[in-house]
């Protein structure tokens, strides 16, 4: 069996053998795939169904089993409490490092964490988890690119050294998904900007339109996942303030450059910022 890490909160567990204290016996639906549900329907006439363009992933319910032996009389309490720690957290993060890399997913508890005492020292323990999103993610990457701003031509007459001014900035970050599955990437504007922003997904041609004042301070945040947009992390901005919501994703291997462009009046140091990660199924 190839060598398997798992990090859950307060717990790291690994399947090399002849450890002494808690380690990985097994690790379910994890690297299987997840349900695909399309919603058929059968052809008035004819043969066969009506193809579903827009299938819905299910989601993910991976299982952890642990076992602890050790010669250490109350070791195992320790252990225990872990475990049910995970019962205060709503969400987690659980991080699988296997030969492809390390790959991360949101996760909850999904039913009864088990703990089976067998003797001082000997236990074996079972976390079931849900993931919403089936997907799992590689390291995220964080982008950041100032305000848009125009090029600087030479000045005339030409001295030498020769001037070649200033090229200006584009207000662009391109974002690739080195993975197999599509990922959706964050985006946050930081004011000032007076009359709010507009991103443009330059290979779909796809557009977010915001219009809120960012004062400066303050942030606006774009979570194309999900759907909402969030001022200061902490209140969704309502469905007026965003006319044009063409929420977009970067598909398998593919890449997405994403333009800003403040509307009205900037102040400050307005700035972009970008958040994803390739993704796996």
């Amino acid at each position: 069996m190839p060598h398997i890490t798992v990090e859950l909160p307060g717990l790291t567990l690994t399947n090399e053998l002849g450890q002494d204290g808690p380690f990985l016996r097994d690790l379910r639906n994890w690297h299987d795939g997840t349900e695909t549900r399309r919603n058929s329907e059968q052809r008035e006439t004819g043969f066969g169904l009506y193809r579903d363009d827009d299938p819905e992933e299910a989601g993910r319910y991976p299982i952890v089993y642990g076992r602890l032996l050790t010669r250490r009389v109350g070791d195992e309490w320790p252990v225990r409490a872990a475990v049910m720690a995970l019962k205060n957290l709503p969400t987690f993060e659980i991080a699988v490092t296997d030969p492809t890399g390390r790959w991360r997913a949101e996760v909850a508890l999904s039913g009864k964490p088990a703990f089976d005492l067998h003797d001082d020292g000997w236990a074996d323990f079972e976390i079931p988890l849900e993931a919403a999103d089936p997907r799992k993610y590689g390291p995220l990457i964080i982008q950041t690119v100032g305000l848009p701003t125009p090029g600087v031509g030479m000045s005339d007459p030409f001295t030498d050294p020769i001037d070649e001014g200033d090229p200006g900035n584009l207000g662009r970050i391109v974002c690739t998904n080195t993975g197999g599955a599509p990922t959706s990437p964050k985006v946050t504007i930081y004011g000032g900007v007076s009359e709010g922003f507009e991103l443009l997904c330059m290979e779909h041609a796809r557009v977010v339109r915001v219009t809120r004042p960012i004062p400066d301070g303050s942030h606006v945040t774009v979570d194309m996942g999900s759907g909402e947009v969030w001022i200061d992390d902490q209140s969704i901005l309502p469905a007026s303030y965003v006319p044009v919501s063409e929420w977009f994703e970067i598909g398998a291997g593919e890449t997405c450059t994403i333009q800003w462009t403040p509307l009205g009046i900037t102040t400050g140091a307005p700035r972009m910022e970008t958040e994803h990660a390739g993704a796996i199924w």
